[in-house]
């Protein structure tokens, strides 16, 4: 009877120093698994990404064919860390996704999940720039991690990726949930700014100016309202209210994170408004030149004028000259025609009338040396027409005889 009693005793010290052999064993494994997993890391640290790579790849492959319960933990935990390491450092973000989708499937209830999930749609949204995956990715880390803080953030992003895509309605509709839900954190500021110029791209001047309005009665930060400023006064410009819009963008410049920027379209506007008032002014200041070369051409058109004139008033004058010339030449000739006559007939008589006369001015040097050429030519022809005398008196013999 006494014997059972030291056998049961033996057996639980026997079994109890199984349990401990059993628990030394998985504690010596489980610190050599994360000593290996430490020793990718001290890669990664070392900058020696490829090398990093590769150990938790080969740790992954281990784990995946060992039958320890914890083995998926760590596998998934390796292909976390190459999935990072794929996106942050080697530049490969479609092997980055795989990874970590992964990773997600081994363990979907691990501390990195959210890390994991929130990195997939990063590689989407800001790697690959595939904002319609990138919205459902998005959406699917609200959906999954919507009690974690900060994911209004990602609410915000979900938006964000359909207004990029220009899909303008839906953009709206996920910024009005995040404010239905978030309604005093950063993000809905950031999601009205949206909503307002989601209606300035669709040319809806009026709700754009109206979603700005209610953004700034919200009394948004400082960086916000400016914004929000800078983008009302481009709708006030678009409208054609350019004293509106210079107000906004004068109160827009201070606190805006781009003053040059609102610099510039302020410089714009005022120059458009400069340029519009000139064009309303009467012509006189721009159109000078132009008056006074034509007055110019005016000018020189009447001198012109003047001077074909004064040419044409001026040759007629020497005609004149000439014909009274020609005329004085003529009535000398005949005077000295009729006295070259008088004195064959009467030479006491002309010496009288000669005498009695008055004497003419004197001639002009031209003129009296015409009048010497006109009182010698008749001396001519009256010499030529002395001989010519019997020859004048024969058509008068002819016409005597017939007339006999």
């Amino acid at each position: 009877m006494s014997e059972a009693p030291h056998r049961g005793y033996a057996l639980y010290f026997f079994f109890l120093l199984a349990v401990l052999a059993m628990s030394t064993l998985f504690s010596c494994w489980g610190n050599d698994l994360e000593h290996r997993f430490s020793k990718g890391l001290e890669f990664l640290y070392d900058n020696h990404y490829e090398d990093a790579e590769s150990h938790f790849l080969m740790f992954a492959r281990e784990m995946a064919r060992s039958d320890n319960p914890d083995a998926k933990h760590w596998q998934a935990k390796a292909l976390f860390q190459i999935g990072r390491i794929d996106h942050l450092y080697l530049d490969q973000p479609h092997r980055a996704v795989s990874q970590l989708r992964k990773a997600l499937k081994l363990y979907p209830k691990a501390a990195f999940a959210f890390d994991a999930r929130k990195e997939i749609a990063d590689i989407f949204y800001d790697r690959l720039m595939d904002y319609r995956t990138s919205a459902m990715e998005y959406e699917r880390l609200v959906h999954d991690f919507s009690e974690h803080k900060g994911i209004d953030t990602y609410q915000y992003r979900v938006a964000q990726s359909y207004f990029l895509v220009r899909d303008f309605d839906q953009a709206r509709t996920e910024a009005r949930l995040l404010l239905s839900k978030w309604p005093d954190s950063r993000s809905a500021q950031e999601a009205r700014l949206l909503i307002a110029n989601s209606y300035y791209l669709q040319n809806r001047l009026s709700d754009a100016i109206k979603a700005h309005r209610d953004l700034l009665d919200s009394n948004p930060d400082i960086p916000i309202r400016a914004r929000s400023l800078f983008e009302l006064g481009i709708c006030y410009q678009d409208l054609g209210e350019k004293q509106k819009a210079e107000e906004a963008f004068i109160a827009a410049l201070k606190d805006h994170p781009r003053p040059d920027l609102v610099q510039m379209q302020l410089a714009a506007l005022r120059e458009r408004i400069k340029n519009e008032d000139q064009a309303t002014k009467p012509l006189a200041y721009s159109t000078e030149p132009a008056v006074s070369s034509s007055s110019q051409k005016a000018k020189t058109s009447i001198k012109r004028t003047k001077n074909t004139h004064d040419t044409a008033s001026a040759s007629p004058k020497v005609k004149k000259t000439d014909t009274k010339k020609n005329s004085s030449s003529s009535k000398i000739v005949n005077r000295s025609k009729n006295s070259s006559e008088s004195a064959k007939e009467k030479p006491g008589k002309v010496e009288d009338k000669t005498a009695s006369k008055t004497p003419a001015p004197p001639p002009k040097p031209a003129a009296a040396k015409q009048e010497k050429k006109a009182s010698t030519k008749p001396d001519k022809k009256a010499e030529k027409q002395k001989p010519q005398t019997p020859v004048d008196s024969k058509p008068e013999t002819g016409h005597s005889k017939q007339a006999q």
